[in-house]
């Protein structure tokens, strides 16, 4: 489900962001971390404490003693937070990606379409 939702941030943020003239990204517009396994359990930059460390995020304390299902904890730069404070349609749409790539993300891979090599009339008569 994070590779879903991290997938879906990027297309419907991508756009939003692209629109704001202050940032000048020298690097993609959003990224994401997601927990991995083994050496990659807490990823470079992600925030996240080492299980070892005995610290945890809000994020982290929602999962691990809250009961929480899922958790996200979003990363926003200082231009952006500036942008989002002083323009409420922008605002709304950053709200609105992020509602919709949860959505996406919920809903998993798209079902795969059945194929009818040939289909068969029901009689309706029989019974």
């Amino acid at each position: 489900l994070a590779n879903a939702f991290g997938k879906a941030l990027e297309a419907e943020l991508a756009g939003v962001l692209s629109k704001i003239s202050r940032l000048h990204p020298r690097a993609e517009l959003v990224g994401v971390s997601a927990p991995g396994q083994g050496d990659q359990a807490t990823p470079r930059f992600s925030g996240a404490w080492n299980v070892g460390s005995q610290r945890h995020t809000q994020t982290q304390q929602a999962m691990t003693f809250a009961g929480f299902t899922h958790a996200v904890q979003l990363e926003l730069s200082k231009a952006l937070r500036a942008a989002l404070a002083h323009d409420d349609a922008l605002l709304c749409s950053f709200g609105n990606g992020l509602r919709a790539a949860w959505a996406k993300a919920k809903q998993g891979p798209p079902s795969p379409r059945r194929r009818w090599s040939s289909l068969r009339p029901v009689d309706e008569t029989a019974g």
